[in-house]
């Protein structure tokens, strides 16, 4: 069998791997027209309010598009954060928990700029998953725990606490009013789900005051209620800035 020269061999094979590499890149068209998505599936969504009870239905599509081989082939590296925060966003929207949360810490691992929306939302998003996961738990239960049961909420909601207090740590000048706010409005709707958790608890009132209390000293307040205000009055301020 002939043999076919080495020097012949070497640009058939880097020309193959160039037609590879070529196949693997991202346009910035296909990046764009994704983000188009992703932005109209949040309106939808009223992701920004921080109600999140809009259709969530646009997210599918996101997460169709946006693979980790799709964030691998992106022509600006300064592009990853946002496409990991997007998929990480779409996925807990849709319920997919556990997936959410590796988006989550591989779009940190991509080195979004310290304060930036993306960055923001990242670091929460461990807590909205939380909060999605204890509240669909609750919802199968009846919408009604035992104080028994309860306990495990009150450290899950401790653990989400925590996270936030990490996220807003991370503020910096760059962290736009917009992006503070919808921190805040997340916050808020947390705190108003532990509080209906606590509220609809299978036992006397004294008992659901007590734990009220003691979610609010967690938080350095005297009541959940207390916490809730605050949050208020951070995007009260924020509205008049």
């Amino acid at each position: 069998m002939t043999k076919l020269p080495l020097l012949l061999i070497l640009p058939l094979l880097l020309s193959s791997c160039e037609i590879f590499n070529r196949g693997t890149k991202t346009s910035l068209a296909d990046y764009q027209n994704v983000r188009a998505k992703y932005e109209a599936a949040a309106e939808a969504d009223n992701l920004g309010d921080g109600d999140v009870r809009g259709s969530s239905s646009g997210y599918a599509e996101v997460i169709t598009t946006v693979t980790p081989a799709f964030i691998g082939g992106l022509p600006d590296d300064k592009l990853k954060p946002t496409a990991w925060m997007m998929l990480g966003i779409s996925e807990w929207r849709t319920g997919d928990f556990r997936p959410a949360l590796k988006s989550a810490s591989d779009g940190i691992s991509s080195g979004p700029d310290t304060g930036s929306r993306d960055h923001i939302l990242l670091l929460m998003l461990p807590a909205l998953v939380a909060d999605s996961e204890l509240v669909s738990d609750w919802q199968t239960a009846g919408q009604s725990y035992s104080p028994e049961a309860y306990a495990q909420v009150e450290g899950g909601y401790k653990s989400a606490m925590t996270t936030l207090a990490s996220a807003e740590s991370a503020f910096s000048p760059v962290t736009s009013e917009d992006t503070k706010k919808l921190f805040f409005l997340h916050k808020k709707r947390l705190l108003l789900n532990w509080d209906k958790i606590i509220r609809t608890m299978n036992t006397d009132a004294e008992t659901k005051k007590q734990a009220k209390a003691a979610a609010g000293a967690y938080l350095g307040v005297s009541t959940l209620f207390d916490a809730v205000i605050a949050v208020n009055n951070a995007v009260a301020e924020l509205s008049r800035s």
